[in-house]
């Protein structure tokens, strides 16, 4: 998964975070910052994304960390810092990836969808609730998503096809999803 925080590109491949930059143009450079990572252990982490200056990182235990504003590696919880982290309590199923939205982010769980909203409160910077009937996903190759807009799509594990934004989910194009219903 990647993230793009205070103009830093990080990329976590599941073990390693890395600082990716491409100075040159040419040569794209990576550099292993994970023995720089505080407040977390990177190999509970599952994937990352950014909002709102914050580095986010999702957690096995479905534990959602946001570093320091200032130091994106640092997840030390913290006032001072803003670094914190919850378990939103709408959360069902195992927690399986994220993914970007405008000052926000979406949880994508086996059970369902949160959505996590910016809120400008530095010791409460994000509030979550979960998104009715948007289905259930195990990987991020069932959205289509851009990180510019809040409207996600989304082909779930039971094959439908949903569209999913911050206020709900809706089954879109029924016919596409009994017909691939009828082909398993």
């Amino acid at each position: 998964s990647v993230a793009y925080v205070r103009g830093t590109n990080y990329l976590f491949d599941g073990v390693k975070l890395y600082e990716v930059t491409n100075t040159a143009g040419i040569v794209v450079d990576f550099a292993d910052v994970s023995g720089t990572v505080t407040g977390l252990v990177l190999a509970d982490v599952i994937a990352i994304c950014s909002c709102a200056n914050y580095l986010i990182a999702l957690l096995e235990d479905g534990t959602v960390a946001w570093s320091s504003t200032t130091t994106p590696v640092d997840f030390t919880a913290s006032l001072v810092s803003g670094a914190g982290s919850t378990i939103p309590s709408d959360l069902q199923g195992p927690v399986m990836f994220l993914t970007e939205a405008p000052n926000a982010f979406y949880i994508y769980t086996t059970k369902g969808v949160i959505y996590a909203q910016y809120t400008g409160n530095a010791r409460y910077p994000f509030k979550f609730h979960a998104i009715a009937d948007a289905g259930s996903y195990t990987f991020p190759t069932q959205i289509s998503s851009d990180r510019s807009r809040s409207i996600q799509y989304g082909f779930d594990n039971s094959n439908k096809v949903f569209q999913i934004a911050p206020d709900g989910a809706r089954l879109i194009s029924p016919e596409v999803s009994t017909f691939l219903e009828r082909q398993k």
